[in-house]
């Protein structure tokens, strides 16, 4: 499948050659005779498809980037690329004037004029996105396929302003440029360096460029760091002008940025008594003080957050009518904020409180690992409240809906944070949550009926495990999030098989678990041998099927946060039936992972336990071969199997004897 890769936006691609913006007016450069010859890509052996040619002309002044991609496929596997995705936010950016075409082997051109179709791609692990998706027509083993669209991006959108150099097949050919908004100071670097002989961007005439040869394809695998962070980039780094300073080391330069920061917070929460006014109809004085720092929490996040609101018209921005807030004040007054203005109102809530409080601006671990030597601030993409109570430290985050009193998402975990104080600033290392934090608890009801598995299975999602699944369904109707959950648990059973919601989950809590009830069929789970039953004790193992199976590793292991799985299943067993033999129970650890398993027949029932617990996030890769057998061994008990027999049969062996 051929997919442009979101770069925080989206990645882009483009041809200035081709297209004019201005003037609408499109012609595809001339096919070149040697390319449609071509069977092989001697730099890239065994390629299934590559990239000819890519360019990317992205705009910052007018928030946009042109795309064009040429490919070549050179084996039968390479087809798959014809099927097209062009991931963006639905919310606030635009994918328009897509045009592409396929050119036979024989010089014959298919023009496409197909459907574009806009979905929600589902990627392993529950991953979603939204994207424009299309098929190439005609595409033949020896094809050249091209392909072009405009990206448009929210206005002003300079601030994740990059290029990316990688890609998932190996690029021949490729030109960068861009026209800065000059409104901003700009610097660029390359914080994984060039491909091999690039040379160093440069700017002429108003643009920045570059351009590369001979890109190796970028190898993904299964939990690795974000592939932004690995991959080869351009950053472009846009600084206010009133932000922008030319101190070198870093130190001293956060120190800088530090200050400008807390003058900024500083004037925004610059309310004592406003502030003192609204705590006292929110706290009581005999509260604790976990009692009015949850009181203050809980009226911050019911207040209406518009950093997560759907991107609405210039008509319903007008009908809204919202009003610009220049204090906390404000924010209080209105009822409403975005998510940064929401976190400086909890500080300033909990200071009138009697708290010692402070913002911090975290480096999120979502698309980059945060490098303080790049002097990058943009990259401080979100902010935390710090409350000191007793000589520890409580983060809490007030401006991300769903989120309970202190957790906050697992991307702004176990990361860097200026926190700002004294009219300047800190670092601050939030913690991982643990863990017994996040659980998935998945306990089930099942008879064997006719071979299958028939009953009730109830999942209950705690901590980030919880927040993870009501922010990725937020913005979906009761039947997209019934489908989502349905699916969900249909990935987490190795066989085919017959699911479907039975309950209304609370996608609205807080402090609350999210509950799931389902209705399930697991069709042919018990096997027929001579006379008896087979049947695996793995129900819900189809997530570590193929996790780790590769033999080699070349990236180091990632997971978002650490969590604990566990499995309760209780079969019955069918009348006039036995349980013959059962597995054994298994306990594995390494490092930061355990596993124990569990199965216990009693009388005409059975209780399966598993237990996965993933207690680190990072493993470098040197580990891999650990990790693997560790996950080879978690194959191998769920694969085992019971044995059931019929009670005549057991009684007719006894007589013999």
């Amino acid at each position: 499948m051929s997919s442009i890769r979101k770069m925080a936006a989206v990645a882009s691609v483009a041809g200035a050659f081709f297209y004019t913006v201005a003037a609408h007016a499109f012609s595809w450069a001339p096919i070149n005779p040697d390319e449609l010859k071509m069977t092989a890509e001697p730099k890239a052996p065994g390629a299934a498809a590559i990239i000819l040619e890519k360019q990317v002309d992205r705009d910052d002044a007018w928030s946009r980037v042109t795309v064009y991609v040429r490919i070549k496929i050179l084996t039968e596997d390479g087809r798959k690329q014809a099927d097209i995705e062009i991931p963006y936010n639905k919310n606030s950016e635009t994918i328009r004037s897509i045009q592409a075409r396929t050119i036979r082997p024989d010089g014959k051109i298919s023009e496409f004029d197909g459907t574009i179709y806009d979905k929600v791609i589902v990627k392993a692990r529950g991953v979603k996105y939204e994207a424009k998706t299309f098929a190439l027509p005609d595409v033949q083993v020896g094809s050249i396929m091209e392909y072009r669209f405009l990206h448009e991006l929210p206005s002003y959108y300079v601030y994740d302003s990059q290029w990316f150099l990688s890609e998932a097949m190996f690029v021949k050919h490729a030109m960068y440029s861009l026209v800065p908004n000059d409104g901003y100071e700009l610097r660029w670097s390359w914080p994984r360096g060039l491909p091999p002989g690039t040379k160093n961007p440069v700017e002429k005439n108003g643009h920045i460029r570059l351009e590369t040869f001979d890109v190796p394809a970028f190898i993904s695998e299964d939990y690795m760091p974000p592939q932004n962070d690995l991959g080869y980039r351009v950053d472009f780094i846009y600084l206010t002008r009133a932000r922008a300073t030319k101190e070198k080391i870093p130190a001293n330069y956060w120190q800088e940025i530090a200050k400008l920061l807390c003058g900024d917070a500083d004037r925004f929460m610059d309310e004592r008594r406003a502030m003192e006014r609204a705590v006292m109809q929110i706290v009581q004085p005999g509260d604790s003080n976990d009692e009015k720092l949850r009181k203050i929490y809980t009226h911050v996040q019911h207040l209406r957050n518009l950093s997560y609101e759907k991107v609405k018209s210039e008509q319903e921005k007008e009908r809204d009518k919202i009003r610009d807030r220049s204090t906390v004040a404000d924010v209080e007054k209105y009822g409403y904020g975005n998510a940064t203005e929401l976190t400086y109102l909890y500080v300033a809530l909990a200071r009138a409180a009697g708290f010692a409080a402070d913002m911090a601006f975290v480096a999120t671990r979502n698309n980059y690992f945060f490098e303080p030597s790049v002097m990058n601030p943009n990259q401080l993409t979100s902010n935390v409240a710090v409350v000191t109570v007793d000589g520890k430290e409580i983060f809490a985050e007030p401006g991300v809906p769903l989120v309970p009193f202190g957790l906050l998402p697992w991307y702004e975990s176990g990361v860097s944070g200026l926190r700002l104080h004294n009219k300047g600033g800190s670092w601050v290392k939030v913690p991982l949550t643990k863990a017994s934090q996040s659980v998935t608890s998945r306990k089930a009801s099942f008879k064997v009926d006719d071979g299958s598995l028939v009953g009730a299975v109830t999942v209950t999602y705690t901590g980030l495990d919880a927040i993870y699944h009501r922010l990725e369904e937020r913005y979906d109707d009761d039947a997209a999030r019934k489908e989502y959950m349905e699916s969900e648990l249909k990935r987490a059973i190795p066989i085919s098989s017959d699911v479907k919601v039975t309950n209304s989950p609370d996608w609205n809590g807080v402090e609350t678990p999210l509950i799931i009830e389902y209705e399930v069929k697991v069709t042919g789970w018990a096997s027929a041998a001579a006379k008896r039953l087979l049947m695996p004790i793995g129900v819900f193992s189809f997530g570590e099927k193929h996790t780790f199976e590769p033999e080699k590793r070349i990236h180091p292991i990632y997971f978002h946060y650490a969590n604990i799985v566990d499995d309760e299943i209780a079969v019955e067993i069918p009348s006039g039936w036995h349980v013959v033999s059962s597995p054994r129970g298994r306990d594995e650890n390494i490092a930061w992972m355990t596993y124990s398993s569990s199965v216990e027949p009693k009388g005409n029932a059975i209780k399966i336990k598993r237990n996965l617990a993933v207690n680190g996030v990072y493993m470098p890769e040197k580990y891999y071969l650990a990790l693997r057998e560790f996950y080879q061994n978690i194959r191998a008990n769920d694969e085992e199997q019971m044995v059931l027999s019929p009670v005549a049969d057991m009684n007719g062996a006894k007589d013999k004897k």
